[in-house]
């Protein structure tokens, strides 16, 4: 072979597998930058998860505190746990969202109707609540308040939702 014709084929073949290679790494980073953008989202979905169990919790002992009280709901306390319940439900439907947007097993799809259904049993039972909260303690009724205060010594009613 002469040296005209070997020169050229191995700088196109130097040069192909370079353009190999940096097409490998380009996919590679690619894909990396896709499970980047995926784990944000996940993220994301978490944050507001989070956001729902603080703002349930806050809502809670706002909602306890006003259970012990002998008097009505005051209306500071009913805007401060009314808040609580805005940041909650707009967290969980946020949550809800970007859940919808993975794609889930059907295992996981049952488990989050499930979840939905019960978060929706949970707002009608704050309406219960809200009209125990409205009375003096010695009229309301026992029903919602016992299903959500805790029990002396720390234990808890179990919840019927």
């Amino acid at each position: 072979m002469k040296t005209r014709t070997l020169l050229p084929t191995i700088l196109v073949s130097v040069a192909a597998l370079a353009v190999t290679a940096a097409g490998m790494r380009t996919y590679d980073a690619w894909q990396r930058r896709e499970d980047a953008a995926t784990l944000l989202k996940v993220n994301h979905v978490e944050e507001r998860l989070l956001d729902v169990a603080g703002a349930l919790a806050v809502e809670r002992g706002l909602t306890v505190n006003a259970l012990s009280s002998l008097q009505p709901i005051t209306p500071a306390q009913r805007q401060a746990i009314d808040n609580q319940r805005v940041r909650a439900d707009q967290a969980y439907s946020e949550a809800v969202k970007g859940l919808a947007e993975f794609p889930v097993a059907a295992a996981t799809q049952a488990i989050l109707t499930r979840a939905e259904q019960r978060y929706e049993r949970f707002k009608s039972f704050r309406e219960a609540l809200d009209r125990a909260l409205s009375q003096r303690m010695l009229g309301r009724p026992t029903e919602p308040v016992q299903d959500f205060v805790p029990l002396p010594g720390g234990r808890h009613i179990p919840a019927r939702l």
